[in-house]
């Protein structure tokens, strides 16, 4: 049995959510002035509180905390679950390097030298539009939402905290980080929903055949004795109970 996918499968829904992302780009990116206008007002109150630039940084690592946990927490249940943390990492990195292509393509420059000159600034180069960190702790948000949907009110507000430090220590503006949030969130779960299928049904495969793959997913195989003759065919209906709704670790048959 193919494992059931836990999203729409079609292109049309994955290319709709990179859309949107497109769009809201297009439009923070329009909202330029008025948000300067913003960091100007805000940046020189809060670039330089005590540990403003760690911020960020310590929200990201609390995200991949919360990935890792939230990966450890699926072993054992379907594999098309499975096969998401797989998909949902794959996401966040697509996340952030078409959003370095981004940067490359709107080379917006650093606020911190166009509005407010701050000491501690990105090199003449390293672009402002969208915010990197704010789509990758979107992205590790999203991808923690997918693998367990009730974390993903715990994750959505670390990572904007951590695109918000982004604004208040001087390195983006505020549309920056919108744009970068809406990139990271909706490119993430696009891809994951448009592999997932394939990574289920890899992941599915890899396991009924390598007894130390199933191991490690919490998915181990079980032999079992070979049925007397006149006990031939009695299991059927135990076969059919055992396992989760979604999949069910194929029995040997000797």
């Amino acid at each position: 049995m193919r494992p059931r996918p836990f999203a729409p499968t079609s292109l049309v829904f994955p290319a709709s959510l990179v859309a949107v992302a497109v769009v809201v780009l297009t439009v923070c990116h329009a909202l330029t002035s008025p948000s300067a206008a913003v960091y100007r007002a805000l940046v020189p109150h809060t670039a330089s509180l005590p540990g403003m630039g760690l911020v960020a940084e310590i929200a990201i690592l609390l995200l991949i905390a919360m990935f890792a946990w939230a990966a450890w927490s699926v072993r054992g249940g379907p594999y098309a679950r499975i096969s998401a943390i797989l998909t949902g990492g794959v996401g966040v990195v697509v996340a952030y390097l078409a959003s370095e292509l981004v940067k490359t393509v709107v080379t917006e420059e650093r606020p911190c030298r166009a509005e407010v000159v701050l000491a501690e600034c990105p090199e003449v180069g390293d672009w402002s539009f969208p915010s990197n960190h704010t789509g990758i702790a979107f992205g590790l948000a999203a991808a923690v939402g997918i693998l367990v949907p009730r974390l993903l009110w715990a994750a959505l507000p670390v990572a904007a905290l951590a695109g918000a430090a982004r604004v208040l220590q001087g390195a983006h503006y505020p549309h920056d980080v919108v744009a970068g949030a809406a990139w990271g969130l909706l490119v993430t779960v696009a891809v994951a929903i448009l592999l997932n299928p394939v990574t289920a049904t890899a992941v599915r495969s890899l396991a009924t055949s390598n007894p130390l793959v199933a191991q490690w997913i919490g998915r181990p195989q079980v032999a079992r004795e070979p049925a007397a003759p006149h006990e031939a065919g009695a299991g059927t209906e135990e076969d059919a109970d055992t396992g989760d709704a979604h999949d069910r670790v194929p029995r040997a048959r000797w």
